[in-house]
């Protein structure tokens, strides 16, 4: 009987616990400590944590623990339930943590101060520990100091930091203990509906403390008390605002009433408004829009994403969306999570993000807290495929505004804070695909964990590293965590998901996976790189094999230059310029390219021309080059002073609209001949520019860069038909290196061989041939066995039969196998020539006519 009734009592006293210590998430139990006037206790652990058990076991038991926690609102989180909010790191990640808010905002000062590292300050192992800073918490959470309990008060820290957090100003009473004036206030204070009403629009704060009320910044008129003073989030003084009605113009922020001090309060707000205030435009005033400028500083404050709408007045489409963002209950609900924005008309931003797939409008773009747009985030309706930023139904707008809520875009950090230091320009995933587009710069992919001790030493390399800063200017350096990577999908899974890698991109974004490390002692992980050397080697060799030009896709064979480059350069040579303006995301743009890349007649024409193609934000502004209008893509013609000649268009009536715009090679062709013959007095090549005409010879006085390139690097070259004869008598096998004088690979390749010793080496087993196809182009032509591309090496026997088996076996361009990029390629073709050259007897065929050739020669002799 004793036994049952002693387990009744047990239980009992449980459950009284249980229910006196009810514990809610945190979101309800800031909302209810608001309510309540409550500080909170958040409690954070995890379920298989040995010393969390023990710690709720302690505060179980605690009477005192119990007594106290009727005085907070208690908030728990186990496993999935821990908040991914930074501000709860504070001094790491860890359990079990025990913090405290003050209407949200965490008390960073209240600490364990029985706690043995000073790493782990809100680490408790006791519930005797966590009774004394509840304590604490509650001696600090008595700061109205008899100015009012009705009110949310903080201490001096903890309102500037709440000022910034939740954007709101700051009312501050500056007290003491002795001044009668400050009594007298108190109860005025406390007691006015008026302050009251307005004070849920402010951070309330009352010190006396010495280092804040006699503090130079906040002196403004004297030192007296009482003194209030309203700050902004900056902790900056309102200078224009004191107490206009008082009878004590000596002492201007002196205050006798609350009726005066909330008529300047109001005074503050309506300043405020004033100052942040945007018509809606008719998208809804209930969405609370700001300006663009103030909405980012909100965003990155607040820890809140932007949704930005830029529309225009005289917009059809931006009216018809108007009244159906206006009456939609769904994003009404979800803009509390946001920072709202919509821009009319010239209060467009002037940033490139802004223009990924063109300037049509309406667009809606949704933002990180950070500024940055997020690519990703778009109407996926099939009808607005060219147009992904244009919505015209509030859905799209939703699950839009949906997915950038689940992406936490509001929480977002500074790659460069993670630990990879200060010195190179990190950026997010998606941001940096799109900069290494219009940069037109190869993309550096680093990915890490934040556990993981191989990530920490390669941070460390990159954060110390001078070396590693200079050469990462030449590359888009993109940086992206565990969580992050995963979602990228298995193209970077090439050997594994272990972290870190390192890998190289080019600007459409291909995958290099011949740029490894392997000099690497962890063979099964090719993309570790530990070391500083090991890194930078990899860089140089990414920017080797990434041969990144002008071209852009409009041929390669062209000499391309920048636009200010070729407008110096036509001033000295007197020569035009032929200017295309293209964007990254235009179809016709896309269209355009192969027809000029492929034709031999533009390529030719293009020598008397400095030729240039300037690429999204590149394009001059000038006026001349929107004489018709801005679309895309446009060619003009200038003369050597930099002036455009608009009678040199596309003479096509169908584009009698849009003169400057071409879709056929024959169309540019016309214009480029006309243009010649217009500006024929400044358009006189130069004798290395000059086109040598088919089967004329090469005036060796005269060297091209590219023969120059092999002279200079102590190579002896023949011509093809040299090379056969020689090989016939020699028994060599011939290596023929097809180039042409304008393209800057062949002129990479050559230098690349010149260069290598290893090369030089076998190169005695051999006859070495060349060739420019724009000196020679029908016998370059007649060496054709996938294309006729520069530059292209070929292996023949000495038959003059081309050993169409060995070609580039590591090569990335499938269409193009004959193109050699690497040192290592050619050497190893170079030794496979060899090894079938062991083997090699020339045919039947060649043989007969050998021996038939012989017997003339001898009967001539005799």
């Amino acid at each position: 009987m004793v036994s049952i009734i002693i387990k009744t009592f047990f239980l009992v006293t449980i459950f009284e616990v249980v229910r006196a210590t009810q514990w809610l998430k945190i979101e309800e139990a800031i909302k209810t400590a608001k309510e309540e006037k409550k500080l909170v206790l958040f409690y954070m652990h995890k379920e298989a944590c040995k010393p969390c058990k023990k710690l709720s076991d302690s505060l179980e038991s605690s009477k005192e623990f119990v007594e106290l926690s009727s005085k907070f609102v208690l908030a728990s989180a186990v496993d999935t339930e821990l908040p991914k909010d930074k501000k709860y790191d504070l001094d790491g990640k860890y359990v079990p943590k025990i913090v405290f808010l003050n209407n949200g905002v965490v008390l960073s000062d209240i600490v364990n101060e029985d706690a043995k590292s000073n790493k782990a300050k809100y680490f408790y192992k006791k519930a005797e520990h966590v009774v004394k800073s509840m304590n604490k918490a509650l001696e600090k959470g008595e700061l109205h100091n008899g100015f009012g309990t009705d009110y949310v008060w903080y201490d001096w820290e903890s309102g500037l930091k709440a000022s910034k957090e939740h954007s709101k100003p700051i009312l501050a009473v500056f007290h003491q203990d002795w001044c009668s004036a400050c009594q007298r206030l108190k109860p005025k204070f406390a007691e006015s509906e008026e302050i009251k009403q307005l004070a849920g629009e402010f951070i309330m704060i009352n010190t006396d403390s010495e280092e804040v009320v006699k503090a130079e910044k906040y002196k403004a008129d004297g030192e007296y008390y009482p003194k209030v003073i309203f700050l902004d989030e900056e902790g900056e003084h309102y200078k224009g605002e004191w107490n206009h009605g008082t009878k004590h113009p000596h002492v201007l922020h002196y205050y006798d009433s609350g009726v005066e001090i909330a008529a300047s309060m109001s005074r503050i707000l309506a300043n405020r408004s004033e100052l942040n205030k945007i018509e809606d435009h008719g998208f809804g005033k209930h969405l609370r829009f700001v300006k663009y400028e103030e909405g980012k500083k909100m965003a990155k404050e607040q820890g809140k994403p932007m949704m930005l709408i830029i529309h225009k007045s005289y917009c059809g489409a931006c009216q018809a969306l108007k009244p159906k963002v206006r009456s939609d209950p769904e994003i009404a609900e979800l803009s509390t999570h946001f920072i709202m924005v919509n821009c009319n008309d010239d209060e467009e931003p002037n940033e490139d993000q802004f223009d990924l797939d063109g300037a049509y409008i309406p667009r809606i773009f949704f933002l990180d807290n950070l500024g940055k747009v997020e690519p990703s985030i778009f109407n996926d309706d099939k009808e607005y495929i060219k147009a992904k930023y244009a919505y015209g139904s509030t859905a799209g707008i939703v699950k839009s505004m949906r997915r950038a809520l689940e992406m936490n875009l509001g929480k977002r950090e500074q790659p460069g804070k993670k630990g990879f230091g200060t010195n190179i320009n990190w950026m997010g995933y998606e941001e940096g695909l799109i900069q290494a587009k219009k940069m037109h710069k190869a993309i550096m992919l680093v990915m890490y964990n934040d556990y993981c001790e191989f990530s920490s030493f390669m941070m460390k390399q990159f954060r110390e590293s001078n070396e590693i800063a200079e050469v990462a200017k030449k590359f888009v350096m993109i940086n992206v965590g565990e969580e992050e990577g995963k979602a990228l999908g298995e193209k970077f899974d090439v050997d594994g998901t272990y972290t870190p890698r390192i890998f190289f991109m080019d600007p459409d974004q291909n995958l290099r996976t011949d740029i490894n490390n392997t000099d690497s002692p962890y063979k099964l992980t090719l993309f570790y790189y530990g070391k500083t050397e090991d890194i930078l080697n990899a860089m140089n060799l990414a920017l080797e094999k990434i041969n990144l030009t002008l071209g852009r896709g409009f041929g390669e064979y062209i000499e391309w230059k920048r636009f200010e480059n070729a407008l110096e350069h036509s001033k000295e040579s007197k020569m035009p310029i032929m200017l295309i303006i293209h964007k990254s995301w235009c179809g016709a743009c896309s269209a355009l390219k192969p027809k000029i890349a492929n034709s031999r007649p533009i390529w030719k024409l293009s020598y008397y021309f400095n030729m240039v193609n300037v690429e999204d934000e590149e394009e001059p502004l000038d006026n001349q080059f929107f004489i018709d209008g801005g679309y895309y893509p446009r060619i003009f013609f200038l003369d050597y002073t930099g002036k455009v000649h608009h009678d040199l268009h596309n003479r096509d009536p169908a584009f009698l609209k849009y003169k400057f715009s071409y879709q056929e090679e024959e169309q540019i062709i016309n214009s480029m001949r006309f243009a010649i013959a217009k500006l024929s007095t400044y358009a006189l090549p130069t004798e290395d520019q000059k086109v040598i005409t088919e089967g004329s010879s090469i005036d060796t006085t005269n060297l091209t860069m590219g023969k120059r390139i092999l002279v200079e690097g102590g190579l002896t070259s023949v011509t093809i038909d040299e090379a056969l004869e020689m090989s016939k008598k020699t028994k060599k096998p011939i290596m023929f290196i097809i180039h042409r004088t304008t393209c800057p690979s062949c002129k990479a390749v050559l230098k690349m061989i010149t260069r290598d010793e290893e090369f030089k080496g076998k190169l005695e087993h051999f006859i070495l041939a060349d060739i420019e196809d724009d000196i020679d182009d029908v016998k370059a032509d007649s060496y054709d066995v996938d294309g006729g591309y520069v530059p292209r090496i070929y292996f023949l026997d000495p038959q003059g039969k081309i050993f169409k088996d060995i070609w580039n076996l590591g090569t990335n361009y499938m269409d193009n196998k004959f193109y050699y990029y690497e040192m290592i390629s050619i050497n190893r073709a170079m030794d496979k020539t060899l090894k079938k050259m062991e083997t090699w007897e020339p045919s039947l065929e060649e043989a007969g006519s050998q021996a038939t050739k012989n017997q003339n020669e001898k009967k001539d002799e005799l």
